[in-house]
Order: C-alpha cells, then sequence, then structure tokens
C-alpha cells in the first residue's frame, strides 16, 4: 500500500489561504456590500478621485446644440495600514495527518474558521463604525474619528414613547440627506431591531396605517415597509451584530452600532466604486517570513484575501497566523446622516 503524495501543508502556505478562503462568510458581515477591496503594496494606500461637473454656457444662438464645459477637480487621500488577524497553535501531529491522508482535521477547520471570523469581525467593525461617523479605539486606547457625518441631529421625542414621530423624523433627515447629496435621496436606512419595533408601535404610524390612533393596533412589519415607502423612503435594513473587542487582557462583546442610532446611506449613484475602499497588503511578519524562506515571496500572485505566517515556536508546538494588512478610505463618510432616537 502506497502513501498518497499530498502537497504539505507545512511547506505550501496556499493552502491554508485557500483554505480561509472558502469558508463562508457569514450573513452578520455586510461590509463588503458597501465597499470595494483593492490589492495594494508598499507601506500606505493611495487613492485619487476625480469629480467632473457639466457647465452650460450662458448664451445660446438659435438652433445650436448645447455645449457643454467640463470641469473637474481631483483630489488625493492616502494613508497607512493596520494590522488585522490571530494567532493560534495547532498540534503538529494534525498537520502531519494531513500530509499523511490529506484529510483536514477538525482542529485546523477550526482554527482557520476562527483566523477568519476574527479578520471580517474586524473590518466590519471599523467600516460601520466609520460609515456612521463613530469613533474607533486604538491599541493606546486612543479614540480615532474617521470623519464626521453631516446632520448628525437627536429627535425631539425618545422613539420609545409611543407618542414620537419616527416617519416624520425620517422623511425630515432623508431631506437633509438630499441636500448634502445633490438633490438624491438615500439609498438604505440601516436601525437596529428595537428601533424598528418603537417605529411600528408609535400612535403616529399606527394612525397612518390604520386611520386611528389605537395604542395597541399593532403595525404589521408588510405595511411598515409600504408606509415608508410610500413616503419616499428607501429600504430599511434590520441591523444588531455583534464583535469581540479587546477590553484590557480579555475581550468583551459589543454592538458594530449602537441600538439608538438610526443611519441614512448616501445615494449609492454617488459612490459608482463603493462608500468606502478596503486596501488589503501584506503585513510585516508575511514580508519577514517570505525574507526567511517560510513562505514564497510571491504568495500574492494569485490575490488570496488573507495571507499568514506559520512557524514552530517549540518542540510540539507550531502556530498559525492568518494576517492581512487593511487600509480604509471611508470617503462617504461626510455624505452620511444619522439620527439619535435616545433610548
Amino acid at each position: 500500500m502506497t502513501t498518497p503524495s499530498n502537497p504539505s501543508l507545512i511547506s505550501d502556505p496556499l493552502i491554508f489561504t485557500g483554505l480561509l478562503n472558502k469558508i463562508p462568510i457569514g450573513q452578520d458581515f455586510i461590509w463588503r456590500s458597501f465597499v470595494s477591496v483593492i490589492q495594494a503594496s508598499g507601506t500606505k494606500w493611495e487613492t485619487r478621485s476625480k469629480e467632473i461637473r457639466a457647465i452650460m454656457a450662458k448664451i445660446l444662438d438659435h438652433g445650436a446644440k448645447l455645449p457643454f464645459g467640463l470641469k473637474g477637480k481631483t483630489s488625493k487621500r492616502e494613508g497607512g495600514f493596520m494590522k488585522v488577524g490571530l494567532s493560534l497553535p495547532i498540534d503538529p501531529e494534525e498537520l502531519i495527518a494531513f500530509d499523511r491522508d490529506g484529510t483536514f482535521s477538525s482542529e485546523i477547520l477550526e482554527n482557520a474558521g476562527s483566523i477568519r471570523l476574527s479578520i471580517e469581525s474586524a473590518i466590519e467593525w471599523i467600516v460601520m463604525r466609520g460609515l456612521s461617523g463613530q469613533s474607533l479605539s486604538a491599541e493606546s486606547n486612543i479614540d480615532i474619528g474617521l470623519g464626521s457625518v453631516t446632520g448628525a441631529t437627536t429627535t425631539a421625542t425618545t422613539w420609545s414613547n409611543v407618542a414620537a414621530t419616527g416617519i416624520a423624523d425620517l422623511v425630515a433627515k432623508n431631506e437633509t440627506s438630499k441636500t448634502a447629496n445633490q438633490g438624491k435621496g438615500s439609498s438604505l436606512i440601516i436601525m437596529s431591531n428595537q428601533a424598528w419595533v418603537w417605529l411600528r408601535n408609535q400612535t403616529a404610524t399606527q394612525a397612518l396605517i390604520h386611520s386611528t390612533a389605537g395604542i395597541g393596533s399593532q403595525v404589521p412589519d408588510l405595511l411598515l415597509t409600504n408606509l415608508l415607502r410610500d413616503n419616499g423612503l428607501p429600504p430599511v435594513l434590520i441591523y444588531d451584530a455583534e464583535v469581540e473587542v479587546e477590553s484590557g487582557k480579555t475581550f468583551a462583546t459589543a454592538r458594530v452600532l449602537p441600538e439608538d442610532l438610526v443611519i441614512l446611506l448616501p445615494s449609492l449613484s454617488r459612490f459608482p466604486s463603493g462608500l468606502a475602499q478596503v486596501f488589503i497588503g501584506r503585513t510585516g511578519e508575511e514580508i519577514i517570513a517570505a525574507n526567511e524562506g517560510l513562505i514564497p515571496p510571491n504568495l500574492g500572485s494569485d490575490l488570496p484575501m488573507y495571507g499568514w505566517v506559520e512557524k514552530q515556536t517549540g518542540p510540539a508546538r507550531i502556530e498559525v497566523s492568518g494576517q492581512i494588512a487593511v487600509g480604509f478610505n471611508i470617503e462617504a463618510t461626510a455624505y452620511t446622516t444619522t439620527l439619535d432616537i435616545v433610548i
């Protein structure tokens, strides 16, 4: 009986990188819906955007074609990368078992899944909080703002109060969004499930549906969805995602977005390439490992989403690090409007 000849998990980094990329992305992670992912190299990312406006001539002869003069300006933005990822130990015997029969053990799959979850959670946290103008806390515990939103206001009445006028609040906020986005309304409203329930139970909402403000006349979700559409409002995304964030020496579960924050994203027609750009690069650890011959220096030729580094840290210990260098250009932040509904 011959032993199957399989690529070694230890000597072929693409195997583990490929495994990471094949793990399904959880539906709770929605950052990919709003961004474009760009492969980058070097120590910083750079982007250029050009805004072109067509200027009509003031005076026209009878029967003349409409002439347009094109005026444009180019803006340049750049920034650095942050390391995102996770390092986990794997029993060397698990790797040897793969080399022998080509089957991933449950431990390898579990570790790969944890690495993928860690990276996706970190990017979700940064993109969604950045788009809504929330601050981020760096390793040095310094708050970093990715930009302030336009028209961040607080409702006159708490939405948990049945006397609140949530529909009117959203209509007014959408008008603010139009002012900030060249007359184009919002493309999407993001709110928590609790905010949706409060909106549904408000007497003003019930009166618009049932022609009466009787408390207890609960508005079905479908009727509320149609009511929002009839008032010129975009679709609503219910979003209650949570991630684990570092808290001292441990980790704590935290909401990505506050429960009492309603976000109106700008018109996607203004940002055809996405509301943000996520730049993917190689981490310093990967570059060092490549120079030491631990992984091929041309690993990026296939543009894997995640790089990885593997090294033996003891006689019976191998550590696998799924890592990625990430840069963020959240250019739509200034065109987002938010509504603090106050719990």
